[in-house]
């Protein structure tokens, strides 16, 4: 439910494009809300998740691993130092 001190032209809802979001029902009750679409069960990043993974890329840049999961520790160091505020944005 959105707030009444919330204008509806100012929010924007992402989701994946599958039957219960997409439904009259569920598009009738959202009123004037934006909705950001993307592919149902896509395996492409979701346009929220693309600025903490291009910052864990930057950390992870010029390491090579032999396999997947030799990347995995690094990886997850990557995540752990990152600062929470890094992941709200």
């Amino acid at each position: 439910m959105v707030a009444k001190t919330v204008t509806a032209h100012r929010i924007l809802l992402h989701h994946d494009n599958t039957s219960p979001y997409t439904g009259r029902q569920t598009t009738s009750s959202l009123g004037g809300v934006g909705i950001l679409a993307h592919a149902p069960h896509s395996p492409d990043l979701a346009p929220c998740d693309l600025y903490s993974f291009l910052r864990i890329k930057e950390k992870l840049r010029g390491t090579w691993f032999t396999d997947a999961e030799e990347a995995v520790d690094p990886y997850e160091e990557a995540v752990d130092t990152s600062p929470k505020c890094e992941w709200a944005k």
